[in-house]
Parts: structure tokens; C-alpha cells; sequence
């Protein structure tokens, strides 16, 4: 039955198979649904949706991307480095996989999922390594995060450029050992997002893939160096559900996905102004209202580990920014990726319909009544079958199945609205902490000095500090006046409100309501290839 799946952050709940299985890639066919296979996690960490591989070489930046269809508008760096691979690969290295013939008929028949996926969309063979040959000699790696199927490392190179590692050891009839482990997945399960990750890797906003590699073999000192510092490093109860590196074998195989670092986790950011929260609140609207325009997305599973931050001072348009007192994105220069397209749906350039079939786990709709993400799933659920928008309870999920006309292959762009809504009551939450912290901090300790406390993404938080911004409010003033600002935003993300009375019904019109308040400018939205030339023409 295999490991229970995991939503969110340290959420966990038993649940039947529920992992996308790679099948149909034919152009032929418009809907590619995948049943189900053995559990597969929502990854809760910086990379935790990023299963996928492929990547076109671009010239002009010298790193290896995917091949798409977009304008070239959408070619924003995001919020990644646009440095290229650090894991690098010898040309004349032997193929393990020559073919499809020699995979058929071969000992790796199991990874042609993989490999076929890999060859349609980069038009290159998969190879095949061991770490010694990819990993530089020169550099440092650390381990910084784990989730169910995968470890993340993060790799730098004496130049300063870093790349994220996400590795995951792969089933294998080459490996008995890889089948009874709770840390081992299915070549289909990694395959699953394949298509919807390509489409979407060079969308502002969207994680970008660097290349992936099938690894064979043992691995190295270092890797087996970062997991022992992680261990020792980790709490009681917190330590690694993965194998020691050491009892890896010649026989054991890997997946080795290198992406852009894109900070860290929201969950794991220290938000200390509303500046802050304006940027990660609009950044997420923008990228969301982009997918459904590009590519009729849902994310269908954005909580605050599946949005990655990070900061770049430097980033703003200072002179829009100074000039609009109106506007709000820009101002603290916080970048927003989202990650973890584990439950995406998205339409592909060719029209395919990919979707992960949420009903073959139904577990994911039996969290905690009241939790708000929880309440997520259900409401998406609840929306889908009966076309309300306030979640039905869990037992109503358990007791109701989807009619033969309906499946989670169809458009439903509201669900993005449901976790636009979720994103807003989190950061709310996190500036009460900040105005509790604030309140705290006055009280306990008004005569003396405090340094910034660090967060887990090595930035400083200055959460303890009274005032916000330079503007002599205190942090409980801003929670207030951002709730007031906010409040008809709320109202119509509300699911009580009606579609008569204003609620919205996708990510885009969010997106067009924020334009109109000029909480976001035109041109900013242009810059991630965003349409609001219609806002204004009523």
C-alpha cells in the first residue's frame, strides 16, 4: 500500500494510491487522466511539485530549458537565477539507454516512461550516470529539505551560482530493496507531471528547470557528508525517514532534478512587513491569472509550502513605485514562485487535458473539519460536483461520488479563487503574528537591544520590531488597516458571497479587480504576460 501521503506542512492522514500514472502521450488523444499507483507525496519543501525533466538548450542565456510555444513576453527570469546547470555532462559519455528498442528489450525497460517523456519534450536521448560524473569535484552540497519520495540538496559551485537538487530513488527489478521502501517511487508516479511542468517552466512566476538525469550506482561523500550534518542538525523526532546513503547499492537508481533556486518556502519566511505581504499576495495572483491564460491551469493545491519567496531589493521599479502611492506590488522587492504541481491541471500547446484524478484519493478530502486547507480540498470537491461553493462536510465527501459526466479533466478556474482566498487569511495570520510579536516585544523587553531573529532561509526577520515601514504605525495599525483595505477583496473571494453580488470566479478576474484598485499597474502585469487591456473599457 505504501507510505500515507502528506498535504501541507507536517499534515498527515492515511490515504489509498492517489499518484498520476503516465499514460497515453499520444497527440491523439485530449484528455491524458492518470490512475492511480502508489501514494506519492504533496511535496512540502522548495521543490516539492518539481517531478519533471526536460529542458530545450537556450542560447542566448546558455541554460538548458524547455522548448515552448509562448511569446517571448513571457521569458522573465522569475524568481531564479538564470545561471545554467551545475550538474554537468560529458558528451561522449556511453548511453545506457540507446533507444526505445534497447529499453524494450532491455534490463531498464521499467525507466521508457521516463526516458520517452524526456525525448518528446527535448528532443535528446536520456542518459545515464553515476554521481562522480555529474557532481563538480569543487563544490559544497547541503541538504536543506525532505518530503515523501524526495531529498532536496542545494549545490554550490566557488563561482557562487547554486542549483536545487531533487533526488528521488526510483522502483527498480533491478533493485529488490528499492519495492519494500517507503522512500522509493515508481518511474510512472515521477513521469505523471511531466508535461504540465514543461508547459509551465518559463511562466513568470513558475519554478524553472535547469535538466534532469537517471543516476545509477552508490552515492558519493558528499551527499553522504550533507545528510549526516542534517541529521545532527535536526530536532528529536525530526530526523530523516530516508536511508543512509551508505546502504545505497551498485543496483540502486535515482531521478536527479536540477532547478533554479528559488528561495524558500513561504511557510519558512519570516514576514515582517506589509510591504512584504502585498508582494506575495499579488505576485501569486499574477502567476496564477497567467497560468489560466496561458494554459487554462489550477494549481488545486496552493498552501504555504508550495509557494517559494525570495528577496531581491534591487527588483522594483522604484520610479512606477514612487510615483503611484496607489500601488502596492514592487515595494519590498519579494519574488513569488509557485511550486508543487503534484495536483495541477493544466491544457498542454497541443490541446491535451492533463490532470491528476484527485477521486482515485479520496483521503485527500478527509482532513480536519475547519482546518483551511483542508477545507480547500473540499470546497474544490463540493464545487465540482454540485457547483456550491461553501465546502460539504467530510462525511458528505465520503458518502458522494463523481457522476459519469464529471471528472477532475474539467476547467474549473474557481478552484484558484479558493486558494486565493486561503493565501489571504495565512498572510493575515502572519501579520498578527507580527503585531503579536510587536506587542510582545514592547512589554518585555522596552529597554533593552534585540538583534533580528534568522530565519530558517538564512534572511533576518525583524519581526520584533514595533513599528512598520518608516510610517510610525504600529504592526496592530497596519493588521487593521490592511483588513479595511481588503475588505470587499474578501468579501468576493467569500464563498457565501453570490456571483450577482460581485464573488469572483477565477484567478484573472482577481487579477483585473487588483488592476482596477492599482494595487497593480498595467505594466506590471504586461511583464508577466498577464491581458488586462480590458479592465478599463467598461
Amino acid at each position: 500500500m505504501g507510505r500515507p501521503r502528506t498535504y501541507g506542512a507536517r499534515k498527515t492522514h492515511p490515504s489509498v494510491a492517489a499518484s498520476a500514472l503516465f499514460s497515453s502521450i499520444s497527440r491523439n488523444s485530449q484528455h491524458t487522466r492518470f490512475p492511480a499507483s502508489p501514494e506519492r507525496s504533496a511535496l512540502a519543501d522548495i521543490t516539492s511539485a518539481v517531478t519533471n525533466l526536460n529542458l530545450d538548450a537556450d542560447t542566448e542565456n546558455g541554460e538548458n530549458r524547455v522548448g515552448h510555444n509562448h511569446d517571448d513576453d513571457d521569458d522573465d527570469d522569475g524568481d531564479e537565477t538564470t545561471e545554467g546547470p551545475i550538474l554537468q555532462v560529458d558528451e561522449n559519455d556511453d548511453l545506457e539507454i540507446e533507444d526505445e528498442t534497447s529499453i524494450l528489450d532491455g534490463k531498464h525497460a521499467h525507466l521508457l516512461p521516463l526516458v520517452t517523456a524526456y525525448g518528446i519534450d527535448t528532443g535528446r536521448k536520456m542518459t545515464t550516470h553515476s554521481w562522480a560524473d555529474l557532481l563538480p569535484s569543487d563544490c559544497t552540497v547541503i541538504k536543506i529539505s525532505e518530503a515523501s519520495y524526495a531529498e532536496v540538496y542545494r549545490i554550490t559551485i566557488p563561482s557562487g551560482e547554486t542549483s536545487i537538487i531533487k533526488v528521488m530513488r526510483i522502483q527498480s527489478p533491478l533493485d529488490p530493496d528499492s519495492s519494500a521502501s517507503d522512500t522509493a517511487i515508481r518511474v510512472e508516479n515521477i513521469v505523471s507531471e511531466v508535461r504540465i511542468m514543461n508547459t509551465l517552466t518559463e511562466l513568470p512566476g513558475f519554478v524553472r528547470f535547469k535538466d534532469a538525469h537517471i543516476i545509477l550506482g552508490r552515492s558519493v561523500q558528499a551527499f553522504i557528508d550533507a545528510y549526516e550534518q542534517r541529521e545532527e542538525a535536526c530536532k528529536e523526532g525530526r530526523e530523516s525517514q530516508f536511508p543512509h546513503p551508505k546502504l545505497y547499492t551498485d543496483a540502486s537508481e535515482f531521478l536527479a532534478i536540477e532547478l533554479g533556486d528559488a528561495g524558500c518556502v513561504l511557510e519558512d519566511f519570516a514576514v515582517t512587513n506589509i510591504e512584504q505581504v502585498w508582494d506575495i499576495l499579488l505576485g501569486t495572483i499574477l502567476a496564477l491569472a497567467k497560468g489560466e491564460m496561458a494554459n487554462e491551469f489550477e494549481h488545486r493545491d496552493l498552501h504555504e509550502n508550495n509557494i517559494c519567496v525570495s528577496v531581491s531589493p534591487n527588483s522594483s521599479d522604484h520610479t512606477e513605485v514612487s510615483a503611484n502611492p496607489d500601488l502596492k506590488l514592487g515595494r519590498a522587492g519579494v519574488k513569488t514562485t509557485l511550486i508543487d504541481y503534484g495536483l495541477s491541471r493544466a491544457k498542454l500547446q497541443d490541446g491535451t487535458i492533463v490532470y491528476l484524478d484527485l477521486e482515485e484519493d479520496p483521503m485527500v478530502f478527509q482532513g480536519s473539519e475547519g482546518h483551511p486547507q483542508f477545507n480547500a480540498y473540499r470546497r474544490m470537491r463540493t464545487t465540482l460536483l454540485t457547483s456550491q461553493r461553501t465546502a460539504k462536510t467530510k462525511s458528505w465527501h465520503a458518502s458522494h461520488t463523481l457522476p459519469a459526466h464529471t471528472s477532475w479533466a474539467q476547467y474549473t478556474p474557481y478552484s484558484n479563487v479558493i486558494w486565493i482566498g486561503y493565501m489571504v487569511g495565512y498572510l493575515k495570520k502572519a501579520l498578527k503574528k507580527t503585531s503579536s510579536s510587536s506587542n510582545h516585544h514592547s512589554s518585555s523587553t522596552h529597554h533593552s537591544s534585540r538583534s533580528g531573529k534568522a530565519s530558517s532561509s538564512g534572511k533576518t526577520s525583524k519581526v520584533g520590531s514595533e513599528k512598520q515601514s518608516g510610517s510610525g504605525r504600529t504592526s496592530k495599525d497596519v493588521l487593521a488597516a490592511f483588513n479595511e483595505e481588503t475588505k470587499t477583496l474578501t468579501g468576493r473571494l467569500d464563498p457565501r458571497t453570490k456571483i450577482s453580488n460581485g464573488a469572483f470566479g477565477t484567478a484573472t478576474e482577481v487579477l483585473f479587480y487588483c488592476v482596477e484598485r492599482g494595487w497593480v499597474s498595467e505594466v506590471q502585469a504586461e511583464e508577466y504576460g498577464a491581458d488586462v487591456s480590458g479592465v478599463f473599457e467598461c
